[in-house]
């Protein structure tokens, strides 16, 4: 199974317990949807990548917006880009 074929859900906790985001509310569907360091989307377009990867996609947007976030992914999911490029 593909990585980007793999099905998701984001919630939050609130205070009578646990409700779930629509996806149009934090997914990122390119790097271009962002707001970026010049310097930084010059590299992100000089290594082609195209899109964001599933786990970059979802987690993105939180991570900019100061959120505190929670992901679970295998290794080579895109984790450390996640968490990367919206802090640089």
């Amino acid at each position: 199974m593909k990585i980007e074929s793999l099905e998701f859900k984001v919630s939050q906790g609130v205070e009578d317990g646990v409700k779930e985001i629509p996806k149009e509310h934090y997914v990122t569907n390119a790097f271009s949807d962002m707001t970026l360091h010049d310097q930084l989307a010059k590299n992100i377009r000089d290594y082609n990548w195209d899109k964001p990867l599933l786990v970059q996609r979802v987690a993105m947007r939180p991570i900019s917006e100061g959120r505190d976030i929670l992901v679970n992914a295998q290794t080579g999911s895109g984790k450390t880009g996640a968490f990367l490029i919206p802090i640089v």
